[in-house]
């Protein structure tokens, strides 16, 4: 313990590249109201893909996976999950995955007490440049959520020409 702490341990250099230690980044609520259709729930999805989002950028990291975990209001829970075509830390395709997801787990006859979203299967964004699946850099945009989710507009990142 003293080498490692002195620095003349023989650890080897560990790659950018190298798996992250931090397994998943994720957000969940449970709002005052239960949700009971699309509209509520895809705003709650824009604010929880976006805290992910920036918790992954803050820390240099892309998620591979999304899961999306609900909960009903007779309190019983399910995930779904999938893979996205790249690794990301853009809250749009975060978005775009969760609401599939929730899409095909949710019967909406059912309203939901809670909503999580998770993004897992977490590599380093530091290997590479900031670029979109097209390869094209991406550009922050404003989004505004649909009107009656709040009067704020969420920081989503977006690609140009997209």
């Amino acid at each position: 313990l003293y080498q490692y702490a002195s620095g003349r341990d023989e650890a080897p250099v560990l790659s950018l590249l190298r798996e992250s230690d931090v397994k998943s980044i994720s957000n969940s609520t449970t709002p005052a109201f239960d949700i009971t259709d699309e509209a509520d729930a895809r705003r709650i999805l824009y604010l929880l893909c976006d805290s992910i989002a920036e918790r992954m950028r803050e820390q240099e990291l892309r998620c591979r996976t999304v899961a999306v975990w609900i909960r009903d209001t007779n309190l019983v829970s399910s995930e779904r999950q999938m893979q996205l075509p790249a690794a990301s830390d853009l809250a749009a395709e975060l978005v775009h995955a969760s609401l599939t997801l929730l899409r095909q787990g949710w019967d909406m006859r059912r309203p939901l007490r809670s909503l999580g979203v998770r993004g897992c299967d977490l590599v380093s964004s530091r290997a590479d440049t900031q670029s979109c699946r097209t390869g094209v850099p991406c550009v922050r945009q404003r989004l505004k959520l649909p009107s009656t989710a709040s009067t704020h507009a969420l920081a989503a990142p977006r690609c140009d020409g997209a």
